[in-house]
């Protein structure tokens, strides 16, 4: 089989392999079929470094063809909601901040999609945490990089550019935003150190080598169904783990830039991180496991993250599309209709607004924006806050958390 080409089989889910994993004495690290996944290089100061095999995995890998097909699906139903939702580009935006909430949590910043919104209307809100900058700036990277292909292929040059913007103000202190590391990395829990570290990446002197060999990867045209060739350059860039910091957060915006890319998706409707966050543990033994040459663990979990994720935004939008269509049939008996439903369809994408951002955004004087938001709340559409802010609460509560919903609140069907 030519490399590259996926080898795809209908094997039993959770079908125990074989191990034959010889990577504690240094020696390559194989699957049984001896795939050679990568190779340790200890350092001067005697801790050991891990570079990895270039992809594609040789033997190709054996992928779950139910799996595919259901994750594949899955997704399909998401671009099908993309022409059948009336605002889709509101339910877009939503769902693109909350991938960036939840990529945010997984590196334990504590923001909420509601800190993230105020934020966004007024930086200066009062009360608001102090890492809600990087939820913010994960947003703008998702926002920026599949826009930036339009003139920049995926490359290198896009992943530094990412880097910078997802570690723009506090977060990137100390970090290089937007610069490859010129120093040595590591894997590990709080206090760890090269020599407890759980996992150590490529040195220095051989980052821009396995750089290189990913990068060629992305430019590659073979047969690899699209999902499989994201999971396996998000798999290796983790063991890469080119910057200081950040290298997740970036990994999983590279995630959301391919599914695009590749045309998998045509919207940023699938936050993912939801997934990962969910099988946390999961989620980082896959990644471990095709260090040890098993990509059929990691290709196994994240396919089954893929379709899990996307039921989960399924049952969002048919929610969130019957609410959107109860209020704009409110809307259509109280005049003057067209006005309120512009200002309804600005809900969609910012649920959390004031006279002054709707007056900015739609051009209307400030009189018509502050008239049109009372309208809608003396019709239970938005709730007004102490504070003068509208909230579109009933929509909100869909892309919110468990823990933050208020008492009675929305809980969402997520399957694995």
């Amino acid at each position: 089989m030519p490399a590259g080409v996926v080898d795809v089989r209908g094997h039993a889910l959770g079908q125990p392999r074989p191990a034959d994993r010889n990577g504690s004495d240094g020696r390559p690290l194989s699957t049984p079929a001896r795939r050679v996944s990568g190779h340790y290089v200890r350092q001067p100061t005697g801790y050991r470094a891990y570079i990895p095999a270039p992809l594609p995995p040789d033997p190709p890998v054996a992928v779950d063809a139910a799996r595919l097909a259901h994750a594949s699906e899955a997704l399909a139903r998401l671009n099908a909601i993309a022409t059948q939702q009336p605002f889709v580009a509101g339910f877009a935006a939503m769902c693109l901040r909350r991938e960036a909430v939840l990529s945010a949590r997984i590196e334990g910043v504590r923001a909420t999609l509601a800190d993230l919104l105020a934020w966004e209307l007024d930086p200066a809100t009062p009360g608001l945490p102090a890492d809600v900058q990087d939820a913010a700036n994960i947003a703008a990277a998702l926002r920026y990089a599949p826009a930036r292909l339009a003139d920049l292929p995926l490359s290198l040059r896009l992943l530094r550019e990412i880097h910078a913007l997802v570690l723009r103000g506090p977060a990137g202190e100390g970090k290089t935003p937007g610069e490859f590391r010129r120093s040595q990395n590591w894997v590990g829990p709080p206090g760890a150190t090269l020599a407890t570290a759980a996992f150590v990446p490529p040195p220095p002197g051989e980052l821009l080598a396995a750089l290189g060999q990913l990068e060629a990867y992305m430019h590659t045209v073979d047969d690899t169904p699209p999902l499989v060739r994201i999971a396996l350059v998000h798999a290796q860039f983790e063991t890469v783990h080119p910057f200081l910091d950040g290298n997740g957060l970036v990994g999983r915006v590279l995630i959301q830039v391919m599914l695009q890319q590749q045309g998998v998706l045509r919207l940023p409707l699938l936050y993912l991180s939801l997934a990962f966050r969910m099988r946390l543990p999961d989620y980082e033994a896959g990644l471990a496991a095709t260090r040890e040459g098993d990509w059929e663990r990691w290709l196994d979990f994240f396919l089954a993250a893929i379709e899990s994720a996307a039921y989960d935004v399924d049952v969002t939008a048919q929610a969130v599309g019957r609410l959107v269509d109860q209020h704009r049939a409110l809307l259509a008996g109280q005049p003057p209709v067209t006005t309120d439903l512009r200002v309804l369809g600005l809900l969609t994408e910012r649920p959390l607004l004031d006279a002054a951002a709707v007056g900015q955004a739609l051009a209307l004087s400030s009189h018509a924006a502050d008239a049109a938001l009372s309208r809608l709340e003396s019709i239970g559409i938005v709730t007004r806050l102490a504070n003068g802010q509208y909230q579109y609460t009933a929509y909100l509560r869909w892309f919110q958390e468990l823990g933050e919903l208020p008492a009675g609140g929305i809980v969402h069907l997520e399957r694995w």
